[in-house]
């Protein structure tokens, strides 16, 4: 009988232990960090840290300099840095600070986002000066987006979402500030009995078609453009100085 249950327990242990050898260990994230010069084993530059980084991963951005970047995310990435007041993301004005697509998930802590400029295009993709985010679920913990705006002298809606553009999107704020961020005034309708043209909408943020969760956050001091002029009527101001949430054809414009 002990022969028996012996024979039994070695070969349930060693199954045991041959399952344990083919288990495939779980992916872990790796951490990579930043900073201005690319010191101690860091990229100096965030966009080199994003192309390097794999899904999942966090990037540490030091506080110091701002980083004079225009980025683009497409996979699903923490970046985190000092403070808001010491890691600036500045976009100069050559584009916008920071582009998201896909169906993946961001997490922004501890940064600004400041000085960008969307396109001058009527399209969607030139929305959002700050942030032009399309689909993804993105969190915004600890940062401020200011001073960014549309751009302007195009035709139609001059640009949308001056700080942040939001499509079907999941945009959550905890912690944040969206401040003295503008949409952009079209150019004059000088067509024959032509209307001026309106100007963009959601100063702060333009929400077109997902959700937008504000959690212990600001929202002050955004402006959307005024109508154009044009050779019959002028057009309208924008909607939603702080916030224009658009869906099914219908404006909920909140002037935070």
């Amino acid at each position: 009988m002990t022969a028996r249950w012996l024979h039994r327990i070695t070969l349930a242990l060693m199954l045991g232990l041959s399952a344990l050898a083919g288990a495939v260990p779980p992916a872990h994230a790796n951490s990579l960090c930043v900073n201005i010069g690319g010191t101690g084993g860091c990229f100096g530059s965030i966009a080199a840290a994003i192309s390097a980084a794999g899904s999942g991963d966090s990037i540490q951005m030091a506080g110091g300099s701002p980083y004079l970047e225009n980025l683009t995310i497409a996979k699903s990435l923490t970046l985190v840095g000092d403070s808001a007041a010491t890691t600036v993301i500045d976009g100069a004005s050559l584009g916008q600070v920071l582009r998201i697509t896909g169906t993946i998930t961001v997490n922004l802590t501890n940064l600004t986002i400041r000085h960008g400029k969307g396109g001058s295009g009527d399209t969607q993709d030139n929305w959002g000066g700050g942030i032009h985010n399309v689909g993804a679920t993105l969190t915004l913990n600890n940062v401020v987006v200011t001073f960014n705006q549309t751009g302007g002298d195009n035709t139609c809606c001059a640009g949308s979402g001056g700080g942040i553009y939001s499509q079907l999107a999941v945009l959550t704020l905890n912690h944040s500030t969206v401040s003295f961020n503008s949409t952009a005034s079209p150019g004059t309708n000088n067509t024959l009995g032509g209307h001026g043209y309106n100007g963009g909408n959601g100063g702060g943020i333009f929400n077109d078609g997902g959700s937008v969760i504000v959690n212990d956050s600001l929202i002050q001091g955004n402006v959307t453009g005024s109508g154009s002029d044009g050779a019959n009527s002028g057009g309208f101001g924008g909607f939603g100085g702080g916030v224009d949430s658009y869906s099914a054809g219908a404006h909920d414009a909140q002037d935070w």
